[in-house]
């Protein structure tokens, strides 16, 4: 007999295989229904819904059975665990063997969209999933089955602007929506910090977009460097690797998001640099798009 194969998260599992015989398992046959009973029957709730509506959990087979965990709830942040230098999957159902949607990177975040799930019974039992904005499931501890911890919960997921244009029209262009062709509402820094809104969105070429907050004191108006931002909500491209682009931002800690001072202007042209400024490790040639070249992938082919 072939071995079975085992989703990545499974890995730690031992799978036990039992011919089923004939009848076992069977599906029970659908109660007939009444029809001298008012209604119908209509608006009866299934005992398998009416059991997660009661938060009973599940059965998963091969698994066990699972509860809900409470103390986390829909909109809470959870950041993968560095420390594993592992991609969290993201997979289309509860289920460990359900497909393949995305991967989260170490260090980055996915926004929490319903309660947790964890086992009670069977072998995974103290293993957690959870549910995740916009869709799909995530495995967030598997200590208890001998794997590791994949995420932990954050107050804020943070992120810091590491590209650098080498222009004077901004590293980072914030626009008003998703599209790449939206309205400008904004421009940032080098070393600028900012809060992630909510889920990233990748683009049909592959290209990372992700809905931002920023402070009060953090970018500048997309066409005047003395005026405020027409907002200080928006879109940026956080990853252009896919089309030979730069990254764009790094995740950072809640601390250093919470410490940063107001983003200060950068030098002009021909000014002295700040004392103890360093040179910068990620800057690179925008190209004649400039950022704005650089925000399609068009770092690396020469701003076309």
């Amino acid at each position: 007999m072939m071995p079975i194969s085992k989703a990545e998260e499974m890995a730690h599992l031992k799978m036990l295989v039992s011919p089923r015989q004939p009848g076992e398992d069977a599906e029970p046959e659908p109660a007939r229904r009444n029809p001298d009973r008012k209604g119908g029957g209509k608006g009866k709730v299934p005992e398998r819904k009416k059991q997660e509506v009661q938060g009973a959990g599940r059965v998963e087979p091969n698994m066990g059975s699972t509860e809900i965990l409470p103390g986390s709830q829909r909109n809470d942040w959870w950041k993968n665990c560095e420390a594993n230098a592992l991609a969290v999957i993201v997979r289309e159902h509860f289920s460990l063997t359900s497909a393949e949607l995305w991967r989260v990177p170490p260090g980055h975040y996915v926004q929490q969209a319903g309660p947790n799930e964890v086992f009670v019974s069977g072998q995974a039992t103290g293993l957690q999933r959870m549910p995740v904005l916009p869709r799909g499931w995530v495995t967030v501890d598997a200590i208890s089955v001998g794997g590791p911890q994949y995420l932990e919960k954050v107050r804020r997921p943070a992120w810091r602007v590491i590209f650098q244009s080498g222009t004077a029209r901004g590293d980072i262009v914030v626009r008003d929506s998703l599209p790449l062709d939206s309205p400008e509402v904004a421009v940032l820094f080098k070393g600028a910090h900012v809060e992630q809104a909510g889920p990233q969105h990748v683009l049909e070429d592959g290209i990372v977009r992700m809905p931002i907050s920023f402070r009060v004191g953090v970018g500048r108006h997309p066409t005047n460097a003395a005026a405020e931002p027409l907002k200080r909500t928006g879109w940026v491209t956080c990853d252009a690797t896919s089309q030979g682009g730069p990254m764009f931002f790094e995740p950072c800690t809640d601390a250093w998001a919470e410490e940063a001072p107001p983003e200060r202007a950068p030098p002009q042209a021909g000014a002295p640099t700040p004392v103890g400024a360093q040179p910068s490790t990620q800057s690179r040639p925008a190209g004649p798009g400039g950022p704005r070249g650089a925000e399609r992938g068009e770092h690396a082919r020469g701003g076309r």
